[in-house]
């Protein structure tokens, strides 16, 4: 069994490969470094890993100490991209004494968690303006473990870095090494069986991990899937809502919608995914936020700043499902479209009936008016024979399947049991005795009816 530790890098954490098998209680040559940040650990089964995560929990938990200290311009010579990137950001300043330096940071750290942590600042200041004094667009990372935070002033920046109070209760980052299952790649090996019949597996060379993509289910029930990673870690399911509404043509579905990413924990990542019902709303939003970044949450200029975030979006690609399918979703029809199909019984009827029908005095108005009123009245046939398999009435029918079968079904009846002056049928001859002259006025005085009704409606 594998486990995925992200968190447990180098830089502000003080822990490499080493750290991550003390944490968790392996030896250091099970694990084995993926990224600067993160790193996976072997374990010999199941239980063993399963253990291990739920002992080390406490253990990885850190608080770290942040430093503050004052700018100086030698920060930022690590590169040639990375010393434009810090021009842009200052040429704007006019006094560089009102940027401080934030380092030891644990990589991964947002801009949105820095301005959470500068938010209570305006008690040690005095500040009584209801802005916040850092936004994220104040923020500049130099590298994963240190920042530049651009402050209002520079006697803010002086205050700040002279505090002992800020020092001991706002410097102080808590940190959670978090732990994601992970496990080897199924790939096809042929196959086995009696008959060679039943397909046989092997571990593939690609590693999965918990998280990386969303649960079967999730996936199935919608059109498609979008991304978000660098999430505020106080954003909620309400705002998410809120926020892709817009691109959405139906309501959507607050808790069913959105599934946020756990680590093994079940602690919240800040990642999550949204799901769409119907084609080309997750397109909709690529058309807007073209860049793939979006701001999420409240105003980044006030309070609400805390639980806002500039979010990474990407679309989850189409993958292969072993088991089940995805779930049918209707193409949004234009009004053209929805008329015509109301009134386009015809398609589903055979000419030559609708022309026997005539000639027995049944017009084309009679069964227009007759399948109308089924739609309208019968939902069944109406909106339900519209919707997706498991809400249809037939779930084994095909969309609009029902009520097609209806129209030709209604259609073969009427020729069965309409009489004419041809042929009145058994029931009706049988009203008279054996040998008696069979009545035929009530036909005449029927059409008779009929054309009256007609005037009237006129």
């Amino acid at each position: 069994s594998v486990v995925k530790i992200l968190g447990g890098g180098g830089g502000g954490s003080g822990k490499g490969a080493d750290g991550n098998a003390d944490g968790s209680a392996v030896d250091a040559l099970d694990v084995f470094p993926a990224s600067m940040s993160s790193a996976y650990v072997a374990f010999k089964s199941y239980e063993n890993a399963e253990e291990c995560i739920r002992s080390s929990k406490r253990d990885r938990l850190w608080e770290v100490a942040l430093t503050l200290s004052p700018y100086e311009e030698e920060d930022d010579k690590d590169g040639d991209d990375d010393a434009t990137s810090t021009q842009e950001f200052l040429k704007d300043v006019d006094d560089t004494k009102s940027i401080v330096c934030l380092s030891n940071m644990v990589p991964g750290t947002t801009a949105g968690s820095i301005v959470r942590m500068f938010a209570s600042a305006k008690n040690i200041i005095d500040d009584n303006d209801d802005t916040t004094i850092v936004t994220t667009d104040s923020v500049h990372f130099l590298n994963p473990t240190t920042a530049l935070v651009r402050l209002p002033s520079s006697s803010v920046a002086q205050t700040l870095m002279e505090s002992t109070e800020f020092k001991r209760h706002q410097l102080t980052s808590r940190h959670h090494v978090k732990a994601f299952p992970a496990k080897r790649s199924k790939v096809r090996d042929g196959y086995g069986g009696p008959n060679r019949s039943l397909p046989v597996y092997k571990q593939g060379f690609d590693m999965l991990v918990s998280g990386d993509v969303p649960t079967d289910d999730f996936f199935r029930s919608h059109s498609d899937v979008i991304h978000l990673r660098n999430l505020s870690p106080t954003i909620t399911k309400k705002e998410l809502t809120a926020f892709f509404q817009p691109f959405s043509l139906d309501y959507r579905d607050e808790s069913g919608s959105i599934e946020f990413v756990l680590d093994a924990d079940g602690l919240r990542t800040d990642r999550a995914y949204v799901g769409f019902d119907l084609p080309g709303e997750a397109d909709s939003v690529f058309e807007k936020f073209a860049s793939g970044r979006a701001q999420i949450g409240g105003d980044a200029t006030t309070i609400a700043a805390s639980s806002s975030s500039t979010a990474v979006l990407s679309k989850v690609k189409e993958r292969t499902i072993r088991r089940g399918h995805k779930a049918e979703r209707p193409v949004p029809r234009t009004e053209e479209e929805l008329l015509d199909d109301l009134h386009s019984w015809e398609r589903h009827v055979d000419p030559k009936d609708l022309q026997d029908l005539e000639e027995m005095g049944v017009t084309r108005d009679v069964l227009e008016e007759v399948f109308l009123t089924m739609r309208y009245k019968n939902r069944s046939l109406g909106p339900t024979d519209q919707a997706r398999k498991g809400e249809r009435l037939r779930p084994e029918y095909s969309r609009g399947d029902h009520y097609r079968r209806i129209v030709k079904l209604y259609i073969k009846t009427l020729k069965e049991v309409t009489a004419t002056p041809d042929k009145p049928g058994l029931l009706y001859e049988g009203m008279f005795l054996p040998g008696q002259e069979v009545d035929l006025s009530i036909f005449d005085s029927e059409r008779e009816r009929i054309e009256r009704l007609r005037k009237a409606e006129e």
